[in-house]
């Protein structure tokens, strides 16, 4: 990346953080003033919004009132950082639904057994479509991300689309958004994480219209 943006006269990346990784080139360090951050966009694909009871009948999930999903998705990779997730405990009210796909990208092996836990639904439906995919945040409220590392989130951008505040591993990308009171980072294990959940929950809507916004 720092090769081509010494080659162009200017560059276009996704977040400030992205900006100051390019930001010591080979050219005194002036790379930064012709990178400019402009913010990834996102839509539904589908619009106007589905209420949460239709979308979660397309998916067969929790329907009582006022029942809260985290939804993990994404390409079945490592980096994802998906591995705590089985040792988190919900707060009543709560389900952790995930959904992935193969990286095609990547060649890593991901064993994750939840066959037996409690408190993961896996939808198992693999590569979905714009229009399924936009149905499965239209059913959910909030992104979890627990990322071993991270220089950008499609997932989040797709999510803060159909309305969805986060709650990620503190990294620097993530901490970027969450300073917009867009969602919560938290060290990634399983006991921070759940304490995540616990906060947005108490102060849902609070996150939910800086989202919005």
């Amino acid at each position: 990346n720092k090769e081509k943006l010494r080659m162009s006269r200017a560059g276009i990346v996704f977040s400030h953080y992205m900006s100051k990784l390019l930001d010591h080139g080979d050219d005194g360090g002036s790379s930064s003033s012709r990178c400019h951050v402009i913010y990834h966009g996102s839509e539904p694909a589908i619009y106007p919004p589905l209420n949460k009871k239709e979308a979660r009948e397309k998916f067969s999930l929790p329907q009582e009132d006022g029942h809260r999903i985290a939804l993990a998705h994404g390409f079945r990779t490592a980096g994802k950082g998906w591995d705590i997730l089985e040792k988190m405990k919900m707060p009543d009210g709560w389900s952790l639904v995930v959904n992935s796909s193969k990286g095609h990208y990547s060649t890593e092996n991901l064993d994750l057994n939840w066959e037996n836990a409690e408190n993961i639904l896996d939808l198992q439906r693999g590569f979905l479509s714009e229009e399924e995919l936009s149905i499965l945040f239209y059913a959910s409220d909030v992104a979890i991300l627990p990322y071993k590392v991270t220089g950008g989130s499609g997932v989040m951008f797709d999510a803060l689309a159909h309305g969805l505040p986060f709650i990620a591993t503190d990294l620097d990308f993530f901490r970027e958004f969450a300073a917009k009171g867009l969602g919560i980072t938290a060290k990634r294990n399983p006991h921070e994480f759940s304490k995540g959940i616990k906060k947005l929950d108490r102060n849902y809507f609070k996150y939910a219209k800086s989202v919005e916004a």
